[in-house]
């Protein structure tokens, strides 16, 4: 599995059950064949966007007319984190 899939899979179950995000991180990383840096950039990535969930949902107020559903607000949330706050990930990745 891809680090941002698994990122997004570890949000929605953190967001939609309101489940611990450090406990839902182990889950979804036991038995990965991650290298160690895409561990680093799932762990940076879903912790980043969890710590500043309200600031990105704010900067998002701006663009989104209309309330999207889960799926599509997460991905908006992990695109603009890392372009805002992910330095070494390039704006077209």
């Amino acid at each position: 599995m891809k680090p941002r899939e698994i990122a997004y899979k570890i949000l929605q179950e953190v967001l939609s059950k309101e489940a611990y995000a450090n406990i839902s991180f182990n889950k979804h990383l036991k038995g990965q064949e991650l290298k160690e840096i895409d561990r680093g950039f799932t762990k940076e990535l879903v912790f980043g966007v969890i710590e500043r969930k309200y600031t990105l949902d704010f900067i998002l107020s701006f663009f989104v007319n209309k309330a999207p559903d889960l799926k599509t607000m997460i991905f908006l949330e992990m695109g603009l984190y890392q372009l805002l706050y992910m330095d070494k990930v390039p704006s077209y990745a």
